[in-house]
């Protein structure tokens, strides 16, 4: 597989979990769609250090919602909010378990589902 081709996947990869999460959370009704996007890139980065930083799992769930908010108005993450220590101390923590076996084994079995269904027939 050629790196293009990998990356390729990858950005599809991606994509699609995002689509899933999107659709789920207009499924469950849209609740940040009253924000302002003031208050929601706010709010989002609450949820980022709830979830990334202090390991809250309601904090993942908000987390992405309100992306999927975030997305469904056509902007982008507000990834600048996020200071330099706090990346740090996220990437570090990712190259911590990045190797441990259940960790692997859930990626593994997300990407296997990925290709899964991106093999079924389409309509």
């Amino acid at each position: 597989m050629t790196k293009d081709r990998a990356e390729a996947l990858f950005e599809a990869f991606v994509a699609h979990d995002e689509m899933e999460l999107t659709r789920g959370y207009l499924a469950e009704g849209r609740r940040y769609a009253g924000l302002t996007d003031a208050l929601l890139n706010s709010s989002w980065l609450g949820a980022w250090r709830d979830f990334h930083l202090d390991l809250q799992e309601a904090g993942r769930d908000r987390y992405n919602d309100l992306s999927a908010e975030l997305r469904l108005r056509g902007l982008a993450l507000p990834e600048h909010l996020i200071s330099p220590e706090a990346r740090q101390q996220v990437t570090a923590r990712v190259s911590e378990i990045a190797d441990h076996p259940d960790v692997q084994a859930r990626l593994a079995d997300a990407i296997k589902d990925f290709f899964k269904d991106w093999q079924k027939p389409r309509n």
